[in-house]
């Protein structure tokens, strides 16, 4: 992932897609890759399952994105 920040890498959601129920389908390679950005830009799945960029940023950087920026929505990511 690449965040308009200039951060960028990668995201192990392993763990997470294993945790919520809604997200059982996920667990299959070829349904996670069904991804897609929506409108905010949120990653999504067709079963509802999503991660707001915000969150995926702290995944990546270890750090929670400023409060300027969340306040703002200013996090975004391009795959």
């Amino acid at each position: 992932m690449r965040f308009n920040t200039g951060e960028s890498g990668e995201a192990d959601l392993r763990e997470i897609v294993f945790k919520f129920p809604i997200a059982v389908s996920l667990r299959e390679p070829s349904e996670f890759a069904k991804f897609h950005l929506d409108e905010w830009p949120t990653l999504a799945w067709d079963c509802g399952f999503d991660l707001a960029p915000e969150y995926l940023y702290e995944i990546v950087t270890g750090e929670a994105p400023s409060r300027q920026e969340s306040a703002a929505h200013k996090i975004t990511i391009d795959l």
